[in-house]
């Protein structure tokens, strides 16, 4: 076990070293100019695990452009609602996700509903992303009653963030 603990810190040691910037007087100093951007976003998305379901939220929206890539971030609140056997399927959720260079990340927390039965799940989603848009894997994570379990465990979704206030700034670096 230490060794492997021993190789970890290897990796993230040798991880830090490469990514310090190298700083040599003989050579200009070169500027980056980055562009940003914050606005209060709509999050419209498209889901599918075993059933069709739609997103709609609000949230908070963040973009950094530079030389070296783009960064994105969104934080935000909405539900899911889908098609279910016996009505309607309503899931309050709150979510974020990061968009760098071609990947997303993001984590969320729902609340499925039906009548009385509820079940919380932890969804972790990873894919492809570009500032605004993304298409994803998720797992459905059952955290609470696992006996109502109305959606599958795997799902791909489609999310666009459409910016409703735009704030744009820039920094020299």
């Amino acid at each position: 076990m230490r060794r492997h603990l021993h190789f970890i810190y290897l990796v993230i040691f040798s991880l830090r070293v490469a990514a310090q910037q190298q700083n040599d007087s003989a050579f200009s100093h070169h500027h980056d100019e980055v562009n940003n951007a914050r606005s209060i976003a709509a999050v419209i998305g498209y889901k599918y695990y075993g059933r069709s379901a739609l997103e709609l939220g609000l949230g908070y929206y963040r973009h950094q452009i530079s030389n070296h890539g783009h960064l994105a971030f969104t934080v935000y609140g909405g539900a899911e609602l889908a098609a279910y056997s016996k009505g309607t399927l309503v899931a309050p959720k709150i979510g974020a996700w990061v968009n760098g260079s071609i990947t997303t990340m993001g984590v969320s927390m729902l609340q499925f509903m039906h009548g009385d039965e509820k079940n919380l799940v932890l969804r972790p989603e990873i894919g492809v992303g570009l500032l605004f848009f993304r298409i994803y894997y998720a797992y459905n994570w059952t955290i609470k009653n696992k006996g109502f379990q109305p959606v599958s465990r795997n799902m791909l979704g489609v999310s666009l963030t459409v910016p409703l206030s735009k704030h744009l700034y820039s920094e020299t670096k």
